[in-house]
């Protein structure tokens, strides 16, 4: 978003105490430092990761804050934001850039396409799975894997 002229961007949803917004919220505060841009909390909406939140949302950023672009928690929330923009007139990408995380199929779909963040979700849950029955055979022997998402660049932003 910053490399597409944003520096005013939004957030809504998640819960601020999970580990995934956490270091969602990192990323996102890292990427404002490497750019020098403000770290505004008046643009952050916390909560619920559905549709119907980003929806119900939108408008207590877009309504009352300028901003120039706006980071779904994920492509549920995002996509709600995308329904209202639609409702009102705002057009993705020129009046505002969105983009959400996940992936959904349906992410791709939209008349606008929604730019996102791919994570791999089938091997998300093979190494899961293979972390959990090293733990039950070797508790002993903790293990950390970090599995790098990619960004999906489309016409929302």
């Amino acid at each position: 978003m910053v490399q597409k002229g944003c520096s005013r961007i939004g957030w809504i949803g998640g819960n601020p105490l999970s580990f995934v917004v956490k270091e969602r919220l990192r990323a996102y505060k890292d990427v404002l430092a490497k750019y020098k841009l403000p770290y505004l909390q008046d643009i952050f909406i916390f909560g619920e990761r559905t549709l119907d939140f980003g929806y119900e949302n939108a408008p207590k950023l877009l309504d009352h804050k300028y901003l120039d672009g706006v980071f779904g928690v994920n492509d549920s929330v995002a996509l709600g934001i995308y329904k209202y923009c639609c409702e009102k007139g705002i057009k993705i990408p020129d009046d505002l850039k969105l983009t959400g995380f996940d992936d959904l199929e349906i992410s791709s779909l939209t008349k606008v396409p929604l730019t996102t963040v791919r994570q791999y979700k089938e091997f998300l849950g093979k190494k899961a799975s293979d972390l959990l029955i090293r733990e039950i055979y070797d508790p002993q022997d903790p293990m950390v894997i970090v599995l790098d998402p990619a960004l999906m660049p489309r016409t929302s932003c």
